[in-house]
């Protein structure tokens, strides 16, 4: 006789999620053939060839690669201490080439979106009685549509999308008594930077409000949220007090905020901000509407939850407190992405409360049904199902417009390069050999980084230090550049006129150039 438990692993699958997992592998097989369209295209910049040039040097045996991407030159661990791509270099061995690192950031966001469905589901079938499914594709509707996921893929490679799996796990774990599972998944999350372990603190500070006002309350559950936070905690301070957190630009985007202009640490940033909260406002009032964009898409109603709110809270507020405006712009959408998973969490947790407190009102007014008024009394009733399912329907409806507007915005900011100034950067790019050293404008120098020394032209004017006596210059107005074509001309004249530079490739807004380094030459100043 065939037992039980194995006619349940050969039932049917269920229906939502037969349709929700087919919907992420689409959406995955999506992402990967636009991510190789923006490779193809050279539609690559400096964040990518940051990361790629410390992919391809541990590779090729450099241990502590330095990064020569971001000026002035320091070892890649000193970025955010991202340890996670010395395990990404064995894909180096797969392929050799660097566009695996964009198809491990669009898995990424796949099973981070999975792992957001799994959450919600279970939410469902707690604290939902009936239409558990019809409530389950609402949820996926609004988390797939999300223009965050689709900006993120659009800028290159960054370690906050890749350590948002494990993020949303450690959440989902918690709420699932999962103690062991959540702690390993913690734990990983200090391989993907200071960034994403800054981010799990909150997480775990979420969680951990979430669980002691549970009831009946977990004292394991508790503890565990505790031990997470408060390891996070510690890992982001040692790794600050070490000076390996310098890609967060404290001194360069917060210094405003430190009283008389001192030295811009954490604690003088936060005891900045409690002596002087009106420059804090001031800036936030100023990105206000920057800030709100991301609550729209993932359902706002989430803010009302401890999860949501506090992981809201600590990627909008730093991102708005910033000087530079990118931070919380939506090109820069990798820097507020954690807001999707969490704050949508967080919209199920909220409305499923509503529906309890529903519930509770129905249980009450049934001992009155037999009372004069029973009709009215019934009528309320259906009044506040409809009230929550109409606010939820409203939600997803603005999280999608708001969705189709930003989606217009990505033609409107990336894809700029042309096929023929493609053409042009890859002839360029075969023209460079690995000893070469490459010296590339800003907007097109994520597949130029495949050696030790790789400089970006992101200034005017600019100093670049010559380490190799074979030299490529690319020079170009085409991708998302942020020297002027007037810039960049006087780029290319120089580069002809002043270095006696070798027009390799020529094309729309874009111009290559072999240089041979005359002996002894140490640096190179560009106009």
């Amino acid at each position: 006789m065939t037992r039980p438990s194995v006619l349940r692993r050969l039932s049917r699958p269920d229906l939502f999620w037969t349709i929700c997992t087919s919907a992420l592998i689409v959406q995955l097989v999506v992402l990967i053939t636009y991510s190789w369209y923006l490779y193809r295209r050279f539609d690559l910049l400096e964040d990518f060839a940051h990361n790629a040039q410390a992919w391809y040097l541990i590779a090729h045996g450099h241990v502590s690669p330095l990064d020569t991407i971001r000026l002035p030159t320091t070892p890649f661990l000193r970025d955010h201490f991202d340890l996670v791509m010395w395990p990404l270099s064995l894909l180096h061995f797969i392929s050799g080439s660097p566009f695996s690192l964009l198809v491990v950031q669009d898995v990424a966001i796949v099973v981070a979106e999975l792992i957001t469905m799994r959450w919600i589901w279970s939410l469902l079938g707690v604290r939902l009685d009936r239409h558990r499914t019809a409530a389950a594709f609402l949820a996926l509707v609004v988390l797939m549509a999300n223009a965050w996921w689709y900006e993120t893929v659009s800028f290159d490679v960054h370690l906050t999308p890749l350590g948002l799996p494990l993020l949303v796990a450690v959440g989902y774990c918690l709420s699932r008594g999962w103690w062991v599972r959540a702690g390993v998944a913690a734990a990983a999350c200090a391989l993907f930077g200071a960034v994403v372990t800054e981010l799990l603190l909150f997480v775990g500070i979420g969680s951990l409000i979430t669980l002691a006002v549970r009831r009946p309350a977990s004292r394991r559950g508790i503890m565990t949220a505790l031990a997470i936070s408060a390891a996070a905690a510690a890992w982001v301070l040692g790794v600050t007090g070490a000076g390996a957190n310098q890609a967060s630009n404290l001194a360069s985007q917060y210094s405003y905020l430190v009283s008389d202009n001192g030295h811009a640490g954490t604690f003088a940033l936060l005891s900045g901000i409690f002596h002087h909260p009106v420059r804090a406002l001031h800036m936030i009032g100023h990105r206000a509407h920057a800030m709100v964009r991301p609550l729209i898409t993932s359902g706002l109603a989430g803010i009302l939850s401890p999860i949501g709110l506090l992981v809201a809270v600590s990627t909008l507020i730093p991102a708005a407190l910033a000087i530079s405006p990118s931070f919380s712009s939506v090109n820069d959408s990798f820097q507020t992405l954690p807001v999707v998973p969490f704050l949508l969490v967080g919209d199920a947790i909220v409305l499923l409360r509503l529906g309890e407190w529903a519930s509770r009102s129905r249980s009450r007014s049934r001992s009155r049904s037999r009372s004069p008024g029973s009709e009215a009394v019934a009528r309320r009733r259906l009044n506040r199902s409809a009230l929550i399912w109409g606010m939820a329907c409203l939600l997803a409806a603005a999280a999608v417009v708001q969705d189709e507007r930003l989606v217009i915005h990505l033609r409107q900011t990336w894809w700029t390069v042309s096929p023929s100034a493609a053409v042009a950067l890859h002839t360029g790019l075969d023209k460079a050999p690995a000893s070469a050293e490459v010296i590339s404008s800003n907007g097109v120098i994520g597949r130029f980084s495949q050696r030790r020394y790789a400089y970006p032209l992101q200034l005017s004017p600019q100093t670049v230090p010559v380490k190799a006596t074979h030299v490529i210059l690319v020079i170009a107005s085409a991708g998302n550049e942020a020297l002027t074509t007037t810039q960049v001309a006087a780029d290319v004249r120089f580069a002809r006129n002043q270095l006696h530079a070798r027009e390799v490739s020529h094309a729309e807004g874009v111009t290559t150039f072999q240089w041979n380094a005359p002996s002894g030459q140490r640096n190179v100043t560009f106009p």
